[in-house]
């Protein structure tokens, strides 16, 4: 099927809090049920300006989380980022951990892990969050009169053609240049070598991340819930 991540689409900064809680009386700790707050964790969360890129940056003033905390609140976005709203890994965000609470008692990391992640995995809800997709960059070689095949090929998994010419090597021979989404070379060998005599062959390099939307969108997601519930 491939491989895919998830980018927030939202350049505008989105400002999300969460508290992590503990119920009196014994050391169970829930984002809902309690009667005394350990951990708060306030977050603003943008689309990073870096390609697959995501930023941390601690922007907290006069103590109001110990710094012994703030890598526990990282961390703890961090773990909302390997599965985002998607299902999917969640890259370009820049994250900015503007304010919080404690508890001189009660907090700890992982109660702060708890509200960094939570903070998060609710912010990223709010940016409306896509797919993307690895996309290659491939290369075909193919004899002589069965270039415009595989570049029909090519255009019914969704590629875009690039460029169809003479093999700079090989008499009489065609290359075609073209980008594929990589959940597309599945079974791509076989069709070139039904059309050409068993005679093409391929080459496929990762090139870029796009946008995956419609109909494929769908698919991947609901499959992604699928294996969840599985």
């Amino acid at each position: 099927m491939g491989w895919w991540w998830t980018r927030p689409r939202h350049g505008s900064p989105i400002a999300n809090r969460c508290a992590s809680r503990r119920r009196s009386g014994d050391a169970t700790r829930s984002n809902r049920v309690g009667t005394a707050s350990t951990a708060t964790a306030r977050l603003k969360s943008a689309r990073s300006s870096a390609a697959k890129d995501s930023v941390f940056e601690d922007r907290i003033t006069g103590g109001v989380i110990p710094k012994q905390y703030i890598p526990a609140v990282e961390a703890g976005i961090k773990d909302a980022m390997e599965r985002g709203p998607l299902g999917f890994t969640v890259v370009d965000v820049a994250v900015k951990l503007t304010d919080g609470s404690f508890h001189a008692v009660d907090s700890s990391e992982l109660a702060f892990r708890t509200a960094g992640r939570i903070a998060m995995h609710e912010g990223l809800a709010q940016c409306a969050p896509y797919l993307l997709e690895p996309v290659c960059r491939v290369t075909i070689d193919t004899p002589p009169g069965t270039g415009s095949k595989a570049g029909s090929v090519l255009s019914s998994r969704r590629g875009q053609i690039l460029g169809l010419g003479q093999h700079p090597d090989w008499d009489r021979w065609e290359r075609i240049e073209a980008m594929l989404p990589e959940a597309e070379l599945h079974g791509l060998d076989a069709e070139l070598r039904s059309l050409s005599q068993g005679l093409a062959s391929y080459t496929a390099e990762f090139d870029h991340l796009a946008e995956l939307t419609g109909r494929h969108a769908d698919e991947v997601i609901k499959a992604r819930v699928a294996e969840g519930a599985g």
